[in-house]
């Protein structure tokens, strides 16, 4: 942490001293380095500066003092101390292909105040795309994004007011065709502390000492495959994420056929189409396999003796209170076969802390389908055809 915070301070100064040193695109810029810097250009209208470049004998090209500034209004910027590209190979028709790229010193701001720093960046094949000269939505959209085979950040510290976490070996690799951006995205987030000084932050609202907790630890493990297509983007995910003596929440779906004019008009911000147009190009996509899960791993024990202490009661009359609860809620369905089944799986799981999981839409719905029935909370339900079940 005080390398992290030894960097954030240097990177300050430097950028401090050296910000009108740096410079616009230059006709020597090397061809991967002009890809690079122009796909930023083509995606957000703002081109990237630095103040140096270095290219050694061995064709490893040095970039010093990199700094981008989104586009007025965003009032973000981050800066890169050192890039360092290494065994660079020209794919006609594509674009570059590094071996190997490492970033150093890469600070991030907003409006002035520095909130992050990541020290270290390695990547390895990653993809840098040509720009086109009559570039498609889609290439517009994505001019931007690069891919790599592999990429490891070993931290990243998070500022937040005078006092920091840490997030820790954060890895990533992608299998497929990253010019199309077509295959699948795997990421591990090795660990993610929040320490007390920032839980205290929260002052009451968080009960977090009387539960037990005097930090939080976080883990994370997610995968994302995307197909695209010049005319739509479909995606599904499958994330979790894990709290060290609490448990694991598990979010998982399938969504497709989002058009890319939709994706154009959400860029356009506040000058977008009618929202009739908007409704209609959105109607088409279709959403199916959802899911939502906890798997307990003692934080449920904990709520049910904090809230039981609270209210002076029992832990079954907190189980009955939670049945009577979901009863409640689910009145509007008028569909009592579907709440006795969640509150069975309420009870189930509550009684003996396990598994519990909402899952929908185990075949393809279109998002018109969905505006169609929502009217209707029984006609949405069957539509959906919504499962809970614990323990399973």
């Amino acid at each position: 942490m005080a390398r992290l915070r030894r960097l954030v301070v240097s990177l300050s100064l430097a950028g401090a001293l050296g910000a009108q040193l740096s410079v616009p695109a230059r006709a020597d810029e090397p061809a991967v380095v002009k890809t690079l810097l122009d796909a930023y250009a083509l995606n957000l209208n703002v081109r990237p500066t630095y103040k140096s470049i270095d290219t050694g004998s061995d064709g490893t090209i040095t970039v010093n003092g990199f700094s981008f500034t989104y586009p007025e209004g965003m009032n973000f910027q981050y800066d890169v101390e050192k890039i360092v590209l290494k065994g660079v190979t020209e794919m006609p028709g594509k674009g570059f292909e590094v071996a190997d790229a490492n970033y150093d010193g890469m600070t991030f701001k907003l409006a002035g105040q520095m909130v992050a720093a990541i020290p270290a960046i390695t990547m390895s094949g990653l993809s840098v795309r040509a720009v086109p000269e009559n570039p498609t939505t889609f290439q517009k959209t994505f001019a931007s994004s690069s891919l790599a085979r592999e990429t490891t950040i070993p931290e990243v510290v998070v500022l937040i007011g005078d006092k920091s976490l840490s997030i820790k070996n954060i890895h990533m690799t992608f299998e497929g065709d990253p010019w199309a951006y077509n295959g699948t995205q795997h990421m591990t987030l090795g660990e993610l502390v929040v320490p007390d000084n920032i839980l205290a932050m929260a002052g009451d609202q968080m009960p977090l000492k009387q539960l037990g907790y005097t930090s939080l630890t976080f883990s994370s493990d997610s995968t994302l495959k995307f197909d695209f297509t010049p005319q739509s983007l479909s995606f599904n995910m499958n994330v979790r994420l894990t709290g060290k003596d609490m448990g694991t929440i598990h979010i998982a779906g399938n969504i497709g056929d989002i058009p890319m004019a939709l994706i154009e008009a959400a860029q356009k911000g506040k000058d977008n189409e009618d929202p009739a147009k908007l409704l209609a190009l959105a109607n088409g996509i279709t959403v199916s396999g959802l899911s939502i899960g906890f798997s307990d791993a003692s934080l449920t024990n904990r709520l049910l003796d904090f809230f039981a202490a609270a209210q002076k009661m029992d832990r079954a009359q907190i189980i009955a209170t939670a049945a009577a609860t979901v009863q409640l809620s689910l009145t509007a369905l008028k569909n009592q076969e579907f709440t006795n089944k969640v509150i069975a799986a309420v009870n189930s799981f509550l009684s003996a802390p396990g598994t519990i999981s909402v899952d929908a839409a185990p075949a393809p719905i279109k998002v018109e389908q969905v505006m169609q029935a929502s009217q209707d909370p029984t006609a949405l339900m069957s539509l959906l055809q919504v499962d809970v079940t614990a323990h399973q």
